[in-house]
């Protein structure tokens, strides 16, 4: 009886065990709510950082607007760079079908801002110069 085999699992097979069990504890735990989704928290984080960059951005281009020579604005009437796009969404009809319009500002070079408003979502991104043509906004 001494060439018996004992019952004991082969240290590998223990420790794969254990980690299935603690990520199936980890899921569940992200799942219920017990532990918080990380990729939430970053994509908040993310959002929240790009928007105080963009407002810092949108801040020095005012300030480079404003210490910007006169003679520009009168160079290039209807050239500006766009400050803002904005979706503005709606729910509409039975099946509450998302129907939306854009604004899109622009700061023009004399230091007015134009907002003008689309359907369709714009190729436009805050900080693109654009110039003002027929009410259209047009590349530089």
């Amino acid at each position: 009886m001494e060439n018996a085999p004992e019952n004991k699992l082969h240290p590998l097979m223990t420790m794969t065990a254990l980690s299935v069990t603690a990520a199936a504890l980890a899921t569940i735990g992200v799942m219920t709510g017990v532990i918080p989704d990380q990729t939430e928290s970053r994509t908040e984080a993310s959002s929240a950082a790009a928007t105080t960059f963009a407002t810092r951005l949108a801040a020095s281009n005012r300030s480079a607007l404003a210490l910007a020579p006169t003679t520009a604005s009168s160079a290039c009437p209807g050239c500006g760079t766009i400050e803002t796009v904005r979706g503005k969404g709606r729910a509409a009809g039975k099946n509450q079908q998302q129907t939306g319009r854009y604004e899109i500002a622009v700061r023009l070079d004399d230091g007015s801002v134009k907002v003008m408003s689309v359907e369709s979502q714009p190729s436009w991104h805050a900080g693109e110069r654009v110039k003002f043509i027929d009410g259209d906004v047009m590349p530089m």
